[in-house]
């Protein structure tokens, strides 16, 4: 378990509250924020080694660095699970094996991030203005 909370980044916070791991987070997590609540989401999903998961937006409420500690932790520690992982944000699914673009509610390109990023105009608009994002993310720092 303490294993799986530091590779969500949740150790340390967890640790510091109330009772730590004994903590009560109230009903649907109340007791934590947002991004607390989503690595101990994270964290119980990887507890009974389910050989499927599925995350929806499972990083949304994580900063940058946050989210790609965690991806980066999960991806080399997982490889016996399928990950489907449904997300808006361009740098979760860079992590991907595979990415399954939809348009308009149909499969308009399904390909790496490499691939994509060669092939799929659409993706490469939202590449560039995820990196635009993420430039002036990064400036403010």
């Amino acid at each position: 378990m303490y294993d799986i909370a530091k590779k969500v980044s949740a150790d340390d916070f967890i640790r510091k509250l109330t009772n730590g791991y004994q903590f009560s987070v109230g009903e649907r997590g109340a007791k934590l924020s947002g991004g607390q609540r989503q690595r101990i989401t994270l964290a119980r999903s990887f507890i009974g080694n389910q050989s499927i998961v599925v995350f929806d937006e499972a990083t949304s409420a994580l900063d940058f660095n946050t989210e790609e500690t965690i991806l980066q932790q999960l991806m080399k520690q997982q490889p016996h699970q399928t990950i489907f992982m449904i997300t808006h944000r361009l740098s979760t699914a860079m992590y991907c094996d595979q990415i399954i673009l939809l348009e308009d509610g149909t499969v308009a390109a399904q390909a790496t991030h490499e691939e994509l990023l060669t092939t799929n105009n659409t993706y490469q608009d939202l590449y560039q203005r995820y990196q635009e994002a993420h430039q002036k993310t990064a400036s403010l720092s």
